[in-house]
């Protein structure tokens, strides 16, 4: 098993009040409606979460994620994730400020590392196609964010 590793960053300016953003990020059962491949979330106690991706299978690899991370947030500002447990390590933060016309202005990080049934070698030969794949994830994942938290 190999681990690929990806990271995203970028600044949404979005409709919504630091409110319903901070509400959005920090409630794991609205946050995977906009999530993709998602089979299903599960809470657990001590605000962590399980999630299940659906499986995947793109040029004889096959993968389905399955990993539990602990949510934490001040109330207002800034919500954070790490994972804790499971074949994929997804860790990431979201800074919410108001602006001053109304709405929000969003800075997300997130990294995402799954653990792939590949060898090293084969890591080595695919891993900027599955970087740029994980990547574009994440970015189709913030426009469906920048979409609903503008409407």
């Amino acid at each position: 098993m190999v681990r690929i590793s990806a990271m995203e960053e970028q600044v949404l300016t979005v409709k919504a009040s630091p409110e319903r953003v901070y509400a959005f990020f920090s409630r794991p059962e609205q946050l995977s409606q906009a999530m993709a491949s998602i089979e299903h979330c599960e809470l657990l106690p001590g605000g962590k979460v399980r999630w299940v991706l659906e499986e995947k299978v793109d040029q004889g690899i096959r993968f389905r994620g399955d990993y539990i991370v602990a949510y934490d947030g001040d109330g207002a500002e800034h919500v954070s994730w790490r994972s804790v447990e499971g074949n994929m390590r997804n860790d990431g933060d979201v800074w919410i400020k108001s602006l001053p016309g109304g709405g929000s202005e969003v800075r997300y990080r997130e990294s995402v590392e799954p653990e792939l049934p590949i060898t090293p070698l084969m890591a080595r030969l695919i891993k900027p196609l599955v970087a740029r794949e994980l990547r574009r994830e994440i970015i189709q994942f913030l426009e469906r964010v920048r979409d609903h938290l503008s409407n």
